[in-house]
C-alpha cells in the first residue's frame, strides 16, 4: 500500500488570509526584518605552526601607508589651484541620516576653473545640501580656507569660489602634511611590529620548524624592509612642505 494514501486523507486546514491583509511587510533593516549577518572580513586562523611572514606581504604592508600619504596629499598645492579631488571624495548623505553616505561624485560632476569651482547635480533638488557640506567641510577648510557656496536650486548647480593663498595657509598646509605623514610613519610602525611578533612566534614554536639563524635573517630582512619604507615616506614628506611653503 502507497505510504502517501493515509496522508491523503488527513483534513487540510486552510490559514486565513484576511488577518494578514492590511499589514505591511517589514522593511529590510527594520525591527521586524533584522539586517543580515555580513560575512566576515577578517583573515581565517592560521592552521598548524606559524610561518615566517613572507618578505611580499611585509613590502605590501609598508607601502599601504606610504600610498595613502601620497593619495591624500595629492591635492594639497600652493598655487591656488581648486583640490576638485577633495570636492569629489567629499562623503554626503543629502537625503537624510541612514540613508547611506557616498561621495559627492556619486551626485554630479565638479569641475574647475581657475579658482572657481562648479558642481553640476544630476538632482536638482540636493543642491542646498551639497553647499551646505561644503561649507561646514572641516577637510575643505584646512586645505583651502573657508567655503562660502553660491546656490542656484533651478539648475542644480553649486559654484565654490576658493580664497586666495596667503602665507597662513601654506603654513597651515605645511603642519597638514606633517600630521598626515606621522599617520603614515604610524602605519608602517604598525607593520613591522605585526612582522617582528610575527617572527617571534615562530620562534618560540617548536613545530614550526624553521631554526633561529633563518628567524634572525628574516628579522634583518624586515628591518631593512622598514628603514627604506620610512626613508622614502621622509622624502616624500619633505619634499611635499617644501612644494607647500613656495
Amino acid at each position: 500500500m502507497s505510504l502517501l494514501r493515509p496522508l491523503l486523507r488527513l483534513p487540510v486546514r486552510v490559514l486565513p488570509l484576511r488577518p494578514l491583509l492590511g499589514r505591511p511587510l517589514p522593511l529590510l533593516g527594520s525591527p521586524g526584518f533584522p539586517p543580515p549577518r555580513l560575512l566576515s572580513t577578517s583573515p581565517p586562523p592560521e592552521v598548524g605552526p606559524p610561518a615566517l611572514p613572507p618578505p611580499s606581504a611585509t613590502s605590501a604592508a609598508l607601502a599601504s601607508p606610504l600610498a595613502s600619504f601620497l593619495a591624500s596629499t595629492s591635492s594639497y598645492s600652493a598655487s591656488g589651484a581648486p583640490p576638485v579631488p577633495l570636492f569629489e571624495a567629499l562623503p554626503l548623505e543629502p537625503y537624510g541620516p541612514g540613508t547611506g553616505r557616498e561621495p559627492l561624485s556619486t551626485f554630479g560632476q565638479v569641475s574647475s576653473r581657475e579658482s572657481l569651482v562648479s558642481i553640476s547635480l544630476y538632482d536638482p533638488a540636493l543642491a542646498r545640501a551639497v553647499a551646505d557640506a561644503v561649507a561646514t567641510s572641516r577637510e575643505l577648510e584646512r586645505v583651502v580656507g573657508s567655503l562660502n557656496p553660491a546656490v542656484d536650486e533651478g539648475r542644480g548647480l553649486v559654484s565654490v569660489r576658493i580664497p586666495k593663498v596667503t602665507r597662513e595657509r601654506r603654513e597651515a598646509l605645511a603642519r597638514l602634511v606633517k600630521e598626515r605623514g606621522d599617520k603614515a610613519a604610524q602605519g608602517m610602525r604598525g607593520a613591522r611590529k605585526a612582522a617582528m611578533d610575527q617572527c617571534k612566534r615562530v620562534l618560540k614554536d617548536e613545530e614550526s620548524g624553521v631554526g633561529k639563524d633563518e628567524v634572525k635573517r628574516r628579522e634583518k630582512e624586515i628591518e631593512k624592509a622598514c628603514k627604506e619604507a620610512a626613508k622614502e615616506l621622509d622624502d616624500e614628506v619633505k619634499s611635499k612642505m617644501k612644494e607647500v611653503l613656495g
